[in-house]
Formats: structure tokens, C-alpha cells, sequence
């Protein structure tokens, strides 16, 4: 699908969004590191530039409107506001650690692994305790990592994944944690590495068996009821 968007409605758009930041004293100058994150992710995987949001030339015409916002158009009304701005907010930030952390894990299966490190590095450092942020994280260190400070990196990932993982969502952690303890050709660790293994395959047969009842969970009699209601 391709789609023609009005460059003169988007910024006339970018326009009003920057007068309703600055009049809840948000600090638009800070649009600039948007645009810069952009770019740079750009730089990082081409593949970010083909929707519209990361289109390079689009990306730096914004940026250059932005730019002439904050120096010329917005200048008075930002001055006038030296002291009262919000550069960020506790809740902008768990908002964003949940994004981040989405946006890397979906940057994980299209194979944009910069971009999914960085992603999850934000979401792990304001989200500590989100078992999913680790576990991804572990996941992309142990793909792109290559010296042993790297694998040390996707191991500790992987056990605050499994510290986190209440639920057992993430039960993959397990096994990543056996191979990392197998790498170390201790005998030593035959014990723990046997009960990182049982932990992957009972957590796993678990999530099998709930998924199983989901999809049962309703009677044969009613599903037919359901389909015969809907015709």
C-alpha cells in the first residue's frame, strides 16, 4: 500500500503539536532528540526509513521546521517559560520502557538486532523488574555478542529474566541458562544445569496445557451453538 501523505497538513500538524507541548510546559526543544533518534536509527537498519515516520528527507524537513520553531517562530513564548518546562515525567518513562520493550522484541523477529538492543537496554533500565525485557535482551546479546563480556551480559540477562518470570512466560530463559552453564565445562554444574533443564521442560509442558484448555475451553455443544446462532 502506498500512501501520499500532505506534507503541508503534517506540518501544519508538527505546528500544533508543538503549541499544545509548550502549553502543558513541555520542553519542545527536546523534539530535537526525537528527530536525532530517528535518524540515527535510520543510519543503524535502512529498513526504519521506509514508513513515512522515518523517510530521511522527510525526517530532516521536519527537523529544519522544528529547528525554526524553537529559534525563530516559538523563540519568545520558550523564553518566557525558562524554569518551567518538564523535560520528561515518571510516567512518560513507563510508558516508554513498555514501548521500548514492545518495539524491541518485534525488532528482535525482523532481524533489526541494533535496534532491539537499544530498545531493551532502555526498557531494563527503567523497567528492572520486567522478566520479558531481560529475557529479549538475552536473547539479542547471545545472537550479536561476540567477546565473553558480551555472553556474560545474555547469562545475567537470562537469570533476572527467570527471577522476574512469576508467571512463566519467558520459560526459554531455562534453557538458555543450561547451555551458558553446559559452555563452562564444569562437572561442577551438572546439578544445576539438570534442574535449569527440568525447569524449561515443566515450565513449557505448563504453558502447553493452559493454552490447550484455552482453546477448549468451551463445550463442543456451545461452539456449535455459537456458529449455528451466527449463520
Amino acid at each position: 500500500l502506498s500512501l501520499d501523505w500532505d506534507t503541508v497538513q503534517e506540518n501544519e500538524a508538527d505546528a500544533s503539536a508543538f503549541k499544545v507541548v509548550l502549553n502543558r510546559n513541555y520542553d519542545v526543544r527536546e523534539v530535537r532528540t526525537l528527530y536525532a533518534s530517528l535518524q540515527s536509527a535510520v543510519r543503524q537498519d535502512q529498513r526504519v526509513g521506509l514508513g513515512f515516520m522515518g523517510n530521511r528527507r522527510r525526517t530532516a524537513e521536519r527537523l529544519a521546521n522544528a529547528e525554526d520553531m524553537i529559534g525563530q517562530t516559538m523563540k519568545a513564548e520558550i523564553d518566557a517559560r525558562q524554569g518551567k518546562l518538564t523535560v520528561t515525567h515518571p510516567d512518560f518513562v513507563r510508558v516508554m520502557s513498555t514501548l521500548k520493550r514492545d518495539n524491541g522484541i518485534l525488532s528482535f523477529y525482523h532481524d533489526m538486532f541494533q535496534l532491539a538492543k537499544s530498545n531493551l537496554e532502555y526498557a531494563r533500565t527503567n523497567r528492572p523488574n520486567d522478566p520479558a525485557a531481560h529475557y529479549y535482551y538475552g536473547k539479542v546479546m547471545k545472537l550479536v555478542g561476540r567477546t565473553d563480556e558480551d555472553r556474560k551480559l545474555a547469562d545475567e540477562a537470562f537469570q533476572r529474566a527467570i527471577q522476574f518470570d512469576h508467571r512463566e512466560r519467558n520459560y526459554g530463559a531455562h534453557f538458555y541458562r543450561a547451555l551458558a552453564l553446559i559452555d563452562q565445562k564444569n562437572a561442577g554444574n551438572n546439578n544445576e544445569i539438570a534442574k535449569e533443564l527440568q525447569a524449561y521442560m515443566m515450565a513449557s509442558m505448563r504453558f502447553a496445557s493452559e493454552e490447550a484448555s484455552f482453546a477448549n475451553a468451551l463445550p463442543a455443544k456451545t461452539v456449535g451453538e455459537i456458529i449455528a446462532l451466527a449463520k
